[in-house]
């Protein structure tokens, strides 16, 4: 699997990348200097955004709403730009709110509903948030009554066809590892989803996280080997027979004072997913397994001035996560890259 990834990242770097300018002012210009772009082969070749999960990962930029990794930096990508990058092609989220969340805003910067300074100061997490009023007209949603699953497209079928979009974002709502029997993680992961509904497009890259509905199963030491064993080894297994490509994604970083937790255990909480992402992110960098550290906003000294409710993070964070996700998907000149997998390395 390494040798696969290797010869991947070799054909990756003969593609040609053109220079542009990518700072909208002069403050992140400056910023960018001695940088290279995050999620090029340069730099997800040589180490994750952070060393490890602590507070000092990147600076946000509370004027632009905008955040720059310590190692590299990010292109401000439009909608429009993510729409000429993505064609028509399906880009798939799989598991509970926090990656929902991903999800709806990757869909929302392609439809240029919201952009970093027009989100609201809120979560995307439809509950207890009344933003789910404005995004239920945008989506086609599915559930069949003898499988659990409920499913999202972006966008709706007729917003699709006035804008001849040919574009999808896919979400499957696998809050919780009881959903994952009868097959349909098989099914998902090996481009079979279409048994819930014929009129959904094939994926070209699934993106992956759960967990935190199953808190339970690695809240006690040691939490890194728990949440492999009894959390990540699920998708893990799986993609070793999966034909499609997948990616797996890190838990937010938790705010403790934010966090509810009925037994008053917030602080352990945030700990456990703490642990957690460290084991995972060590993991997959050492045996070359694709994972995106979305979590990586969150390793900052605001954190708990970005995250709505300790556990969900405002809106305009997701977009700045949509923008991150199209710089590791696309190329400079905004074409899709022939081995995506090898720039989530």
């Amino acid at each position: 699997m390494i040798f696969i990834y290797l010869i991947l990242i070799l054909l990756s770097l003969s593609c040609s990348i053109s220079s542009q300018n990518f700072g909208r002012d002069s403050e992140r210009a400056f910023s960018h200097q001695g940088k290279v772009r995050c999620g090029g082969l340069k730099h997800s070749k040589l180490t994750r955004l952070c060393d490890d999960t602590d507070n000092n990962c990147g600076v946000w930029n509370m004027t632009e709403r905008f955040w720059t990794p310590n190692k590299c930096f990010y292109q401000d990508i439009s909608g429009e730009q993510a729409r000429k990058c993505i064609g028509n092609r399906t880009i798939a989220f799989m598991g509970d709110s926090q990656i929902r969340d991903i999800a709806i805003a990757t869909a929302y910067l392609l439809m240029d509903v919201y952009d970093l300074n027009s989100a609201p100061d809120e979560k995307f997490d439809i509950k207890g948030s009344g933003a789910f009023r404005h995004y239920n007209n945008k989506f086609d949603m599915f559930k069949k009554p003898d499988n659990a699953i409920r499913f999202y497209t972006y966008p709706k079928s007729d917003i699709a066809k006035s804008k001849n979009w040919n574009w999808q974002i896919q979400f499957f709502d696998l809050y919780n590892l009881v959903f994952l029997d009868d097959g349909k993680l098989y099914n998902i992961m090996n481009n079979n989803a279409t048994y819930l509904n014929s009129s959904i497009n094939k994926m070209d890259i699934l993106f992956v996280n759960w967990g935190l509905h199953n808190q339970n199963y690695f809240f006690d030491a040691p939490q890194g080997k728990n949440y492999h064993k009894n959390i990540f080894s699920i998708w893990y297994n799986s993609r070793n027979n999966s034909v499609l490509p997948t990616v797996y994604t890190s838990l937010n970083p938790q705010c403790a004072e934010k966090v509810y937790h009925p037994l008053k255990k917030h602080v352990l909480q945030a700990e456990s997913v703490e642990k957690a992402n460290a084991y995972i992110n060590k993991f997959t960098l050492e045996n070359a397994i694709p994972y995106w550290d979305a979590g990586a906003v969150l390793r900052s000294s605001n954190r708990c001035n970005v995250t709505a409710d300790g556990v969900h993070v405002k809106m305009y964070v997701d977009i700045m996560r949509a923008k991150m996700l199209f710089n590791h998907l696309c190329d400079r000149n905004m074409k899709w890259r022939n081995f995506p997998l090898a720039h989530f390395l």
